[in-house]
């Protein structure tokens, strides 16, 4: 995909580097020539510009994209700008960047298609790390429900996932297993990698170290963890 990244930063910045990595053409654009500098060896494009500049974005090819990301940081009142240049541009997938409940009000009411809030969900998922220790990884599908991954309780080593009663008093999905699998790295040093188990339903016997992914409610979520801690 062709993707213009506005705003290079900690955030946008490694975006922007994993984005190319993985295959993507990316054109990156930062109002500060010290960060474009730095990014010009791992990023395909990097454009030094002042992207609330109407008439210099006219110089980007915003509707050839195939996605347009505004990731500037802390400066919320470029960030909303630049976002309202961009849906003005007609650009047909765009992605914007918001740091409070306000910012993400303004955005919705410009139109924008998806907004992500990486602090906020960053430290959400610490909070659980946190509060609920056998918290491997979390993710927000929506406002009221999530994924999460957590190790198996030692209590519950040795017997069938349907012993935790998941659907029936969580109303909570299974997704996968994952588990503890060893192998041979490049360099012939042994490494331990978690795989997902193949088949692996309400019957399969729970290990040691093994990892559980499940979908539900945020609230049922919780209630699960709890009754784990």
């Amino acid at each position: 995909m062709k993707i213009i990244i506005i705003g290079l930063g900690n955030y946008g910045g490694e975006l922007a580097k994993e984005l190319t990595s993985l295959g993507h053409e990316v054109i990156g654009v930062d109002r500060n020539e010290g960060k474009v500098e730095s990014k010009k060896s791992c990023i395909t494009i990097s454009i030094a510009m002042d992207a609330t500049d109407e008439l210099a974005l006219a110089n980007l090819p915003l509707r050839e994209s195939d996605l347009v990301i505004v990731a500037i940081g802390e400066d919320h009142e470029s960030s909303i700008l630049v976002t309202a240049l961009m849906k003005q541009a007609g650009v047909p997938h765009l992605i914007s960047r918001a740091f409070n409940p306000i910012q993400r009000a303004i955005l919705e009411a410009i139109g924008v298609e998806k907004i992500i809030m990486p602090e906020t969900e960053s430290a959400l998922r610490f909070a659980k790390q946190i509060t609920y220790p056998g918290v491997y990884n979390s993710y927000s599908v929506s406002e009221t429900h999530g994924i999460i991954e957590f190790i198996v309780p030692d209590t519950y080593i040795g017997k069938k996932i349907a012993e935790l009663e998941l659907q029936d008093n969580f109303s909570i999905q299974l997704i996968a297993l994952k588990r503890m699998k060893q192998s041979v790295s490049i360099l012939k040093n042994p490494t331990t990698e978690y795989v997902v188990l193949d088949g692996a339903n309400a019957e399969t016997q729970m290990l040691k170290n093994d990892i559980l992914v499940v979908y539900g409610s945020d609230k049922m979520l919780r209630n699960l963890l709890k009754k784990l801690s």
